[in-house]
């Protein structure tokens, strides 16, 4: 068996079930007002509470404070399943147990199952029996006192019972585990009658949370009880079926041994698989010969006491029952059949249960059994931890972690004693180890965990101790640890002043009295010394004088005696009695003689209070009694007589009070038994406060010792008495020799040391002058000089010796108070102001605000935190301006001196005592001391180390990942092989999958949490925290993380991952700047491209972009330099920074020209002033970098890549960097400082694709270039000739002008020449004819035509297409080799890369890119979170332990859920579930891609809402025979594992699975006479099947039923009413050529009643039938849906499923809004009228909308449908409609009691709505107003014209009065407003009555006109405009026909069924008549084949045929 294999796996003590408040409520107030059992069910909880005391169970004592946290907690959101694996525990252990209650009559076998039932499910059994037996078993008081009464044949009487009971209930193992109540309520009344025992169940804090109620009939109860017999020796009881049993039928097997064996191993997988979550069939039961042969009947199972059981309780208790199972929410109620065996009843009882989201109690586990080996006592944490961590594991890599108490027992911690737990006390508990140190908290622990385990546990129970030097601040450490741990600092200077007064006192007393007898002797050895002088005479001179010096020197001992006898002692120092004094003395001092005696200076220890050590304490004084006898041994004369001196003698007095007043000086030391008895009454009080305060709360602890104990003295008594503190903190000064605090020291004393110093200075300098100045005096003034100096060398010695002594009285005052004036005084009275400060209360309320170390500026902060150290500020002032950054000034060392001694002197005796006191405290008490380094600390630096130090042993704590650890997964990993989940994958991947990382995953946290980046950790660099583990960076990061973990983990939320950072990569061509800008813009990234950021970096200093590249791409300029000269007239071209000038002559050739000149200028003068340019180092690099493709240095990229990381917008934004790295020394760059990207995507092409690519562009930039030259070279040419054209011209211009002066010469000189003949000048003239000739000569000589240039041979395309190709081919290689390096580093790295073909299209890349970045961008959310798949028996065991907590889901599907399933997966063998672990929950989902799509992104799906309460599907499926009823029932089936029931199905499980019962015996009796079964039988039948779990699970289908409306009210009397009814609507000829169809079909094997025929008959039948069940449904649940049953199987499948999934969201909310306290709408709820009216609210059917807004009665009884019906707080509301109903569901508490502003009236004075026959029956009462209407007359404004007389069919009685209406309107006004209209008075002038007309007196036409004109018209005008022609008859008869069918279906005064009857009818006829028009238009004169003729001819012409002869008769129109 399961359960017998688990207990001895686990060995778990009692079991348990317990539900989480956190999951059963999705609304925070509602978890504590109710108790709810299911995780985010929200139906109503079974009981409400008032105060949140009774629903959170209290299990531990905490201070309000804590308490109020706690709670806070817990008030987190309950709709999501808690983050931290802390508060998921804390809501399990304040989380309600589940309890169940299991009723039934008396037999019907509830304690079987009961029993079973907490046997299973792990929680307490309570029945009376059991609990009297356990008592009896267990010898308690109570159990002797039942054994006597059961002795004397008494029965036990029912109030002890009923005690027993309730003192269970209230057991710790009952809070912890639940309980199954059965017996209780009893029928016996002798001590309480039932309702007061249902009503003691309800008060229990601890309700019960399901009821299971066993329902069986009387007849086959009786007969059980009957049948059953016990077995007197082992009181059991067994039925007839188990005594008795039938013979079972023998089944052959053919089966062979391999197909056994296969089904043994099939069997074991199952019973895996089902676990003991499902149960165990057990095999029947099989007594022997000799058991059956004793077996006896019980006199209560005799027939007639069975049946008078039976009676008692239907008449005693059925009822209360009935009563308080109606209160209980429904969805809580488990009804059974109890007829069904034990077995199947159970399995069927745990189905249900775990539809229900359940916790169950974790159960402790003992990891330690009691046959293994046991582990010795002292063990090493550590070891002892790795190996219960392996013990009894769940899984494989699922060990026991460890909990904060470590090794310390938490039931004694919780008591506020830390005891260190033994190893064979270890248990398992919440997946955690925890080690009990003694059987009896074992015992407590098991019973209960949850008081030890709640918050503020654990928590340091606040036994401590603080010690330092002097001056370390240890009281103002104390009293911050006590406000810190709810402590309170004992100060044992304040604790032992009483004790001190008393010991002082006694001292004192002591002294006084030795004084007088001191005293005595002395003034009596005066007196006989003056009696003696007086007799013998004048004495000797010298002689008196001897005595009297003798008698002073007496008294003078007898003064300094009391120092003698309390010695003082420096610190530390330990002393030797010299065993002188009196026995008194010893007893008074109480063990003083063996102690080193103390001054009150040195109990205060190393704080620095010493007392003044006088110098008569080192000398050894004779005692009193010595003295008395040295003196009287002197007198040698005879004993003068005896002299009467006493107490009263004035000289006695006197030295008595001298003495007296000396002993009050001294300071008396306590035994350290007293320091301690001071302290354990202490220690008592303070225990016996926290009782009182909590009296379940810790009850040792709560204090802090201030500075003691101080020597091993004091130690070893401490331990004695078991008063020794948990944890020693010692204060360090680790400054070399102490110069920290000799600086505090000094700093607080500076003033006084200085003046001291000073003094001492200026004397010696005196001194000094002074012997030289005697140096120079004579020789007999040396020897005064000399003991002058000795006198003065004496002097300072005493004053040294008074300066050491006021030193070290200030140093006790600095430590204390750190106060800056030392002031001498009393050591006992020598405390400083922090003493004074931190005793001034017992109970700090906030932590004093002191500095123990130093301020940034050095200086020594005191109480209120200022500094006083200032001193040094003026001056740094003044060096300001030469210091840029001064140092911090330090406080000075003192002086050298004696003004020092003191205080090294304390500080050394405290370092010297130290080191045995360490030894003591670590060698007996195990304790190492915490060490706090106080040098050059701020306060809050030491408190916090402190605080950290005192909560370390009860805190996680991490551990550096060892190969311990690896050898811990290695083993799991092999126990894991067998068992493998996942396909083979590479193994170190498989590691990492499985791999419990923490709450960065694989990433390092510390970079995370430090710089936001996501630096993927280096797995040799680990630790493990929680038992997760954490890669690193790191060794530092690591360090960091062991030192702090907390900082760098969760917490409440999981980490935000910083934005999306990718880097894209490939050759030049591969599409990086394509994909890059689309990823970018649709991620909302930074688009970065490294070498675009180059460029801008430099392109301020190069005006351009500058590499090969872009050299290629630089146009060439349009016009040489030598053409820009000419046509510029000279200026300087744009070239880079060169200039040329044109030719000097050379003018321009027009303003064109000149204006051009004069820009060009402008251009050129600027860069000719430009400066040279200045290049960083950077910038040379990036220079370098783009034209040579140099390597960028570390230096400049640390100013351009960092930024993308850590600087905004960058950081908070994301990018997509485009191009880098380009090297493996970039991509090293970017590890090593910790640049990491999320991915590097890698865009691998081809050659050919590169060259596809780049080799277009840069042919066309070829070819432009080409084009370019071309161009060029033709403008040089026309440009040469422009050139010489204009020389030529310019020339010829010149000639001209010379021409033309030798011309102007000639004709001056033909002037003077005017006698010449004319022959001379025409020779003149052809003379300059030649001229002009010479001149074309001229030129044509001088410019002549030059020859043309030789050009280069241009390249040719072809040829320019290689070298491209070859280009790019080189070029490609060169990127593909640099990129196959940056890929190896970034592997290297663990950088992830992506690689994708980029030579496929764009669209294509995109997709594939977008789809491999759906884990780093979709998912981003989820990046850090990771879940864990397991198998399903995994999941099941983890649940039923407790190591695992069930999430808020449940059995639902998250993926399912979220996409809006409602229904929830199917569960049990055959349907596998998937389930998964996030964090501490477990999740299961319905299929692989369901778990594969959680586990990529779980916190997608949890954000959605927790699943709504389970609701099964109540479907009815109706329909004619053959319209596909069971077809689709049966697809129900199949999808949502619902139960199909027909009659038939019905009555055969009640006759093979219950064949004993009563109705399979009446069934049997009707059909073995060949009867049917009567509808009565049938429905009960179908009512015992509908008992089924699945049923009440899934849902059922009623397949064809209810056919009857019989049939439907025998259901609604059994209350079984489908939520939908689908009715599948089949015309009957389809129905009939299926049944032919079905006939005929190859499947058909039997011979069927299903013949034409009888198929006819049954559509006849359900035609007749089914109109009265629809109208049924339709009217009272508006539940019916019609669906056309002749459309597609698919169609009609998801028409009903989605219909189906409508009424159970209905439901569903209808659940969810109840359990919120809210109002829910009860429409197509299915609910009765008897119900409806039984719960009807306090306005009954009225609206309470209405009334309260308006004031308005309005009766919504009219209205019988639920439409606008909703209930609230378990009452029904009737709305008027939709609107009002919306309003009311928003604020339900507005409109019912108590915040209704209006009650409805009572029901005399509500308006009731009567007939004329009802008022017959009321006479002789009279109509009101005289039969006028009053509504009509007051919204008349009570005008003559609005009296007008009502109807007489409109009546209405209010206040006994009736009023007549003109209108239902009027009617229906009055009903909502009676009070305005009612109190009316007529005028006593009233209009005359008007006497209605007979309609059969008017005239013929008047007649007609009146009665039939409207009718007839519509009929007339309707048949003209159709034109009716039936075939086979005449036109007017058609016509006549026509209108007859008309008038009958709109007749006015026929009900709506008669009507929409003859509409069908008209409409059949209009088709009749359309066949003659259809066949007229589609019939031809020749002949069509079939083929061609439409689809549907040849039906209507058979059809058209049929009518010949069928005319429609007067009986068919008038039926």
């Amino acid at each position: 068996m399961a359960e017998n294999e688990e207990d001895a796996n686990f060995e778990a003590a009692t079991p348990s079930v317990t539900i989480d408040l956190a999951e059963t409520r999705p609304n925070t107030m509602a978890a504590f007002q109710s108790v709810t059992p299911g995780g985010g069910m929200t139906a109503a909880a079974p009981v409400v509470e008032n105060t949140i005391e009774k629903q959170i169970i209290s299990v531990t004592s905490m201070s309000d404070i804590e308490a109020a946290e706690s709670l806070t907690e817990l008030l987190q959101p309950l709709d999501a399943d808690p983050f931290d694996e802390d508060q998921a525990e804390l809501r399990f252990l304040h989380s309600k147990p589940t309890c169940f209650i299991v009723l039934g009559k008396p037999g019907a076998g509830k304690t079987a199952l009961a029993r079973r039932l907490s046997q299973f499910w792990r929680c307490e059994l309570v029945h009376a029996t059991d609990l009297i037996l356990q008592h009896l078993d267990l010898q308690t008081e109570l159990g002797q006192r039942l054994q006597e009464i059961l002795q004397r044949g008494g029965a036990v009487p029912e109030e002890m019972a009923a005690r027993l009971i309730e003192e269970k209930i209230n057991s710790p193992e009952v809070v912890h585990h639940g309980y199954v109540l059965d017996g209780f309520p009893s029928l016996s009344e002798d001590y309480m009658k039932v309702t007061d025992q249902l009503e003691l169940v309800k008060n229990w804090n601890l309700k019960p949370d399901f009821i299971i109620n066993l329902r069986m009939p009387d007849k086959d109860l009786e007969d059980r009880r009957v049948g059953q017999r016990v077995d007197p020796i082992t009181n059991n009881l067994y039925t007839s079926d188990v005594w008795n049993p039938d013979k079972p039928e023998p089944k052959p097997s053919h089966e062979g041994e391999g197909e056994e064996e296969e089904e043994e191993e099939e069997e074991e997988e199952a019973e895996e698989g089902m676990g003991e979550e499902e149960g165990e069939d057990e095999p029947r039961e099989e007594l022997s010969f000799e058991v059956i042969e004793r077996l006896v009947r019980r006199p209560e199972d005799m027939v007639h006491h069975a049946q008078e059981n039976i009676v008692t309780y239907k008449d005693k208790m059925l009822r209360m029952l009935e009563d308080y199972i109606a209160d209980h929410p429904q969805q809580y109620l488990i009804e059974m059949d109890a007829n069904k065996p034990a077995a199947g009843l159970f399995k069927e009882l745990l189905a249900k249960l775990n539809t229900f989201v359940l916790r169950r109690a974790a159960v402790p586990i003992r990891l330690q059994n009691p046959d293994e080996e046991d582990l010795p006592e002292d063990v090493e944490t550590e070891e002892l931890m790795r190996t219960l961590g392996g013990t009894n594991m769940v899984a494989p890599r699922y060990r026991w972690r460890r909990s904060r108490w470590a090794r310390a027992c938490p039931v004694e911690l919780q008591k506020g004693n830390v005891v260190p737990g033994k190893p064979e006390f270890a248990v398992g508990f919440l997946d955690k180890i925890y080690v009990m140190s003694s059987p009896e908290a074992m015992e407590k622990f098991l019973k209960n965990p949850r008081p030890y385990l709640v918050s503020p546990q654990p928590r340091p129970p606040c036994k401590l101790c603080v010690v330092g030097p002097p001056l370390s601040g240890k009281s103002t450490m104390c009293h911050l640890l006590a406000h810190k741990f709810n402590g309170r600092v004992l100060d044992l200077d304040e604790l032992i002043k009483s004790r001190m007064a008393v010991h002082k006192a006694k001292q004192v007393e002591l002294h006084r009295l030795e004084a007088l007898e001191s005293a005595i002797a002395t003034v009596k050895a005066k007196l006989r010394e003056k009696e003696e002088t007086a007799s013998e005479g004048d004495a000797d001179d010298m002689d008196e004088q001897e005595e009297k010096e003798k008698a002073d020197t007496d008294t003078d001992a007898d003064k300094a005696e009391p120092e003698s006898d309390q010695p003082t002692l420096p610190e530390g120092e330990k002393e030797e009695d010299s065993g002188e004094g009196t026995e008194t003395e010893r007893e008074m001092a109480g063990g003083d003689s063996e102690e080193p005696s103390q001054s009150e200076g040195e109990k205060k220890g190393d704080e620095g209070d010493t007392s003044t050590v006088k110098d008569s304490t080192t000398i050894s004084e004779p005692a009193p009694s010595q003295a008395l006898t040295e003196a009287t041994t002197t007198v040698t004369a005879p004993p003068p007589p005896a002299i009467e001196v006493d107490e009263t003698h004035p000289e006695v007095q006197a030295m008595v009070a001298a003495a007296v007043q000396e002993a009050e000086k001294q300071t008396y030391a306590l035994a350290p038994e007293q320091y301690v008895d001071a302290l354990e009454e202490a220690v008592t009080e303070i225990h016996k406060e926290l009782r009182r305060k909590d009296p379940k709360g810790p009850i040792a602890g709560g204090w802090v010792l201030d500075n003691f104990p101080q020597t091993r003295e004091h130690w070893t008594a401490l331990i004695d008495r078991g008063l020794a503190p948990d944890e020693v903190i010692f204060l360090k000064d680790a400054s070399e020799n102490g110069a920290y605090l000799l600086k505090r020291w000094y700093k607080l004393n500076k003033e006084e040391v200085d003046r001291k110093v000073q003094e001492r200075k200026d004397e010696e300098e005196r001194e000094k002058a002074r012997v030289l100045e005697e140096a120079r005096s004579t020789d007999s003034e040396r020897l005064q000089t000399e003991r002058e100096l000795e006198e003065k060398r004496r002097e300072e010695e005493e004053e040294r010796k008074r300066l050491a002594e006021e030193a070290g009285e200030g140093a006790a005052e600095g430590e204390e108070a750190l106060l800056a004036t030392p002031t001498i005084t009393e050591p006992s009275t020598a405390v400083s102001a922090m003493d004074v400060d931190a005793k001034t209360s017992d109970q700090f309320a906030e932590p004093p605000k002191v500095v123990i170390g130093q301020t940034s500026s050095g200086d020594i902060t005191g109480v209120d935190g200022e500094g006083k150290g200032t001193e040094d500020a003026e001056h740094g002032e003044e060096e300001e301006e030469h210091l840029e950054t001064p140092p911090p000034v330090e406080d000075p060392l003192p002086p050298e001196g004696l003004e020092t001694t003191q205080f090294k002197e304390l500080r050394t005796e405290f370092e010297r005592e130290w080191p045995s006191v360490q030894a003591l405290v670590t060698g007996m008490l195990n304790v190492e001391p915490i060490v706090v380094d106080i040098e050059n600390r701020q306060v809050e630096d030491l408190t916090k180390e402190a605080f950290t130090a005192v909560e370390q042993p009860f805190s996680y704590r991490p551990w550096e990942y060892t190969s311990i650890d690896l050898d811990e997964e290695e083993e799991d990993a092999e126990a894991e092989e067998e068992d493998e989940m996942e396909e083979e994958e590479d193994e170190e991947m498989m590691k990492n999958k499985k791999k419990q990382f923490g709450d960065t995953k694989h990433f390092c946290p510390v970079q995370y949490k430090d710089s936001y980046v996501l630096w993927p950790g280096n797995p040799e660099i680990a630790a493990k925290y929680r038992e997760k583990v954490y890669y690193f960076s790191s060794t530092e990061s690591r360090d960091k993380f062991l030192a702090e973990p907390m900082l760098y983990v969760a917490k409440g939320k999981p980490f935000q991952p910083p934005p999306v950072r990718l880097l894209i990569l490939g050759p030049r061509g591969a599409g990086k700047t394509l994909h890059g800008r689309y990823l970018a813009e649709n991620l909302g990234l930074f688009h970065i491209c490294f070498k675009e950021r180059l460029q801008e970096l430099v392109i301020a200093k190069t005006k351009k972009k500058i590499g090969p590249e872009y050299e290629e791409e630089e146009e060439e300029p349009d016009s040489e330099p030598e053409e820009e000269e000419a046509t510029s007239g000279g200026e300087a071209g744009t070239g880079a920074g060169e200039s040329q000038t044109a030719p000097a002559g050379v003018e321009g050739s027009g303003e064109a020209d000149e204006a051009a000149s004069a820009e060009n200028k402008e251009e050129t003068e600027e860069p000719e002033e430009e400066p040279e340019i200045e290049w960083t180092e950077e910038e040379e690099n990036i220079k370098g970098n783009l034209m040579e493709e140099e390597s960028l240095t570390p230096d400049t990229l640390e100013k351009i890549v960092p930024g993308w990381w850590n600087s905004e917008p960058f950081k908070s934004t994301g990018f997509v960097l485009e191009g880098f790295p380009r090297t493996v020394e970039e991509a090293h760059y970017l590890a090593e400082h910790g640049l990491f990207p999320d991915a590097a995507v890698i865009l691998a092409v081809e050659d050919a694709d590169i060259q596809g690519r780049l080799l277009p562009p840069k042919l066309d930039k070829w070819k432009k270039k080409r084009d370019r030259r071309l161009a060029r070279k033709e403008r040089r040419k026309l440009r040469k000739k422009k050139e010489r054209e204009a020389m030529i011209n310019k020339r010829r211009q010149e000639l001209v002008a010379e021409v033309a002066e030798r011309k102007a010469e000639r004709i001056a000189q033909r002037a003077a020449d005017r006698d010449s003949d004319d022959s001379e000048h025409s020779e003149e003239e052809q003379e300059d004819d030649e001229e002009e000739e010479d001149i074309e000569a001229l030129l044509a000589e001088e410019f002549e035509e030059e020859e043309e240039e030789e050009e280069e041979e241009e390249e040719l395309e072809e040829d320019a297409v290689d070298r491209l190709k070859n280009e790019i081919g080189e070029m490609y290689d060169d990127d593909t080799n640099k990129l196959a390096s940056v890929q190896e580093t970034l592997e290297e790295i663990l950088v992830p890369r992506i690689e994708l073909n980029g030579g496929r299209k764009p669209h294509i890349v995109r997709y594939t890119l977008e789809q491999n970045l759906k884990p780093i961008v979709d998912c981003r959310e989820s990046l850090f979170e990771k879940a864990y798949p397991i198998k399903e028996h995994v999941a099941k065991k983890m649940l039923q332990i407790g190591y695992k907590h069930p999430s808020r889901f449940g059995r639902w599907c998250p993926i399912k859920l979220n996409e809006g399933d409602c229904i929830q997966p199917m569960q049990g063998p055959g349907y596998p579930s998937f389930p998964c672990i996030y964090r501490q929950h477990i999740y299961f989902l319905s299929n692989p891609p369901a778990r594969e799509e959680f586990t990529m992104h779980p916190l997608k799906f949890l954000k959605q809402p927790s699943p709504k309460p389970v609701v099964p599907i109540r479907m009815a499926i109706l329909g004619p025979p053959k319209s596909g009823k069971t077809t689709l029932a049966n697809r129900f089936i199949t999808e949502y594992g619902m139960v199909r029931l027909s009659i038939g199905e019905a009555i055969r499980f009640v006759l093979n699975q219950q064949p004993k019962t009563e109705l399979a015996g009446q069934l049997n009796r009707h059909l073995c006479k060949g009867l049917t079964v009567p509808d009565e039988l049938a429905v009960q039948a179908l009512e015992v099947s509908l008992l089924d779990m699945r049923a009440n699970t899934r849902g059922y289908v009623l397949d064809g039923y209810p056919v009857t409306k019989r049939q439907v009210d025998l259901l609604t009397d059994h209350c079984i009413i489908p939520v939908c009814v689908i009715e599948l609507q089949v015309d009957s000829r389809e129905l009939m050529m299926r049944g032919m169809k079905d006939k005929n079909s190859a499947d058909r094997v039997l011979p069927l009643h299903d013949s034409a025929q009888i198929l006819a008959i049954r559509i006849a039948a359900w035609q007749k039938e089914i109109t009265a069940v629809r109208e049924w449904y339709k009217e009272q649940h508006r539940n019916w849906v019609a669906l056309d049953g002749e459309r597609s199987k698919w169609w009609v499948w998801n028409q009903s499923a989605q219909e189906g999934k409508r009424t159970v969201r209905h439901i569903q909310e209808y659940l969810q809004r109840i359990s919120e306290g809210k109002a829910a709408s009860v429409a197509e709820m299915c609910i009765t009228p008897k119900e409806f009216l039984a719960r009807l609210g306090d306005f009954g059917q009225y609206c309470p909308v209405s009334l309260a807004r308006d004031g308005q009665l309005v009766d919504c009884s009219v209205n019988p449908t639920m439409e606008f019906a909703a209930e609230f707080r378990g009452r029904y509301y009737k709305m008027e409609d939709g609107a009002k109903l919306a309003e009311f569901l928003a604020v339900p508490e507005q409109f019912v009691p108590p915040l209704a502003p209006r009650q409805l009236p009572p029901p005399e004075l509500l308006p009731r709505r009567r007939s004329p026959l009802e008022v017959k029956t009321m006479f002789p009462m009279q109509l009101e107003l005289q039969g006028y209407c009053p509504v009509t007359y007051l919204d008349g404004k009570l005008r003559y014209e609005a009296i007008i007389p009502g109807n007489p069919d409109l009546l209405v009685e209010y206040r006994q009065n009736l009023y007549c209406f003109l209108s239902e309107a009027k009617l229906q006004k009055f009903l909502r407003n009676p009070e305005k209209y009612y109190d009316l008075k007529l005028p006593h002038k009233l209009p005359p009555k008007k006497d209605p007309l007979l309609v059969t007196s008017l005239p013929m036409l008047g007649y007609m006109e009146q009665m039939l004109s409207v009718a007839i018209t519509k009929a007339l005008t309707s048949v003209g405009c159709f034109k009716p022609k039936f075939p086979f008859l005449s036109a007017s008869r058609s016509a006549l026909l026509y209108v007859a069918y008309h008038l009958k279906s709109y007749n006015p005064r026929s009900s709506d069924y008669v009507r929409k009857k003859y509409r069908r009818k008209l409409q059949q006829f209009e088709e009749n008549c359309e066949l003659i028009r259809y066949l007229g238009g589609h019939m031809t004169g020749r002949y069509k084949h079939p083929e061609d003729r439409p689809i549907d001819f040849d039906h209507k012409m058979i059809l058209f045929l049929n009518l010949k002869g069928r005319e429609p008769s007067s009986s068919a129109i008038m039926s």
